[in-house]
């Protein structure tokens, strides 16, 4: 059973893919707004919880312009960019994991 088995799933699911990479990027532009403006509420999911770090947020918008790009017709250069965008937020993880067991 492939994908042409079932269009109206395929179509739902690739609409919800796009409203929800919509939502991680802006959320992402939300934090780095507030740490460059200084707006606390920005920084924080809700007032008194730990802040949301930069490259926290800039690993938002980058997985969420790759779920964009898997979300759309692909081609060979859409395909790229979307890895390239995982690989980097894998690798700002990975550094953060290190960086935490390693000090």
């Amino acid at each position: 059973m492939g994908t042409a088995t079932y269009p109206r799933l395929v179509a739902k699911s690739q609409s919800f893919a796009r409203v929800a990479s919509l939502a991680v990027v802006l959320s992402g532009c939300l934090v780095l707004l507030g740490w460059i403006y200084d707006i606390t509420a920005f920084k924080s999911v809700l007032p008194g919880l730990v802040t949301i770090k930069v490259n926290a947020a800039l690993c938002f918008i980058l997985a969420g312009i790759a779920l964009r790009l898997v979300a759309g017709k692909g081609g060979k250069v859409r395909t790229w960019i979307a890895r390239a965008c995982a690989l980097t937020v894998a690798g700002f993880g990975l550094a953060t994991l290190s960086q935490d067991l390693f000090g």
